[in-house]
């Protein structure tokens, strides 16, 4: 998510981390799910998720901090040149 917003940061709590088999935030990878409509991509900056790359344990935040969207506009996608045809 930082190669879109630099200073995003997910307040977790050490409950959410102990579910996921976690000690400390530092130890955790954080996505966020990303959606296309039409050629727009954007992410939910609210609802990250959590993830202990170890055990392959993850959870799903819900974030009440109103500063982030859970439709924040990532990038446009460019038109594709069709396929050309195939014998």
């Amino acid at each position: 998510p930082r190669l879109f917003v630099a200073d995003y940061r997910v307040p977790v709590k050490i409950d959410d981390l102990q579910t996921v088999g976690l000690n400390e935030p530092d130890d955790a990878q954080v996505f966020v799910i990303v959606n296309k409509v039409n050629d727009l991509l954007t992410g939910n900056f609210q609802g990250p998720l959590v993830i202990n790359v170890t055990n392959r344990h993850g959870r799903q935040l819900v974030l009440s901090d109103k500063r982030y969207s859970t439709r924040h506009p990532l990038m446009r996608l460019s038109k594709a040149a069709p396929l050309g045809k195939t014998a």
